[in-house]
């Protein structure tokens, strides 16, 4: 388990740093999925890549709609 854990800080770690470079290189001051995607592009090999986004997408989606059903029982209450 304490490889995994590893194995997945330390991708986090590089995607966040060559998303930075990416930052950097656009002379924006923002980091938007815009640029983790392209990071992943640049880090992980061929189809692997094209499934992380999908799948980074898909958790964005779910998280937002959970955010909006938590927003409406709030309202309710």
């Amino acid at each position: 388990m304490l490889i995994m854990n590893n194995f997945v800080n330390d991708m986090l770690e590089k995607i966040a740093v060559e998303a930075g470079r990416l930052v950097a290189h656009g002379k924006k001051n923002t980091l938007g999925s815009r640029e983790i995607q392209s990071a992943v592009k640049l880090l992980v090999p061929g189809e692997l890549a094209t499934h992380a986004n999908s799948e980074g997408m898909k958790a964005i989606s779910m998280y937002h709609l959970s955010k909006k059903k938590d927003s409406k029982s709030n309202d309710s209450e």
